[in-house]
C-alpha cells in the first residue's frame, strides 16, 4: 500500500461525514500548495463544505501517513498538520 492509496478514501469520508461538495487531492494535476515552515507545503486532501451563511463554510484539511513505515511516525504526522492550521477549520 502505498500513502497516496488513502486519499480518494479519505475525500470520500469527507463527502459523506461532513457534506464537503469540493475536494482536491494530491497528484490530481492541479497545484495547491500553502505557505508553511520555510517554504510552501502541499497537503494530502482538502475539502470544502460550503454552505449559504458564512458559519457553513468549512475547510478541512488532511494529512496522511502509513504509520508501519520506519521513518514516517505519528509526530510527523501532527506537526505537518500543524503547519496548516491557520488554513483549515478542521485538521
Amino acid at each position: 500500500m502505498r500513502e497516496s492509496d488513502l486519499y480518494k478514501p479519505v475525500a470520500g469520508f469527507l463527502k459523506r461525514r461532513y457534506g464537503c461538495k469540493v475536494t482536491w487531492i494530491a497528484g490530481s494535476g492541479t497545484d495547491l500548495a500553502f505557505p508553511a515552515g520555510f517554504g510552501k507545503r502541499k497537503p494530502d486532501v482538502v475539502a470544502c463544505k460550503v454552505g449559504s451563511l458564512k458559519r457553513e463554510r468549512e475547510v478541512h484539511l488532511a494529512e496522511g501517513k502509513l504509520l508501519n513505515v520506519p521513518t514516517h511516525g505519528f509526530e510527523e504526522t501532527l506537526n505537518q498538520l500543524g503547519s496548516f492550521r491557520p488554513y483549515a477549520d478542521y485538521l
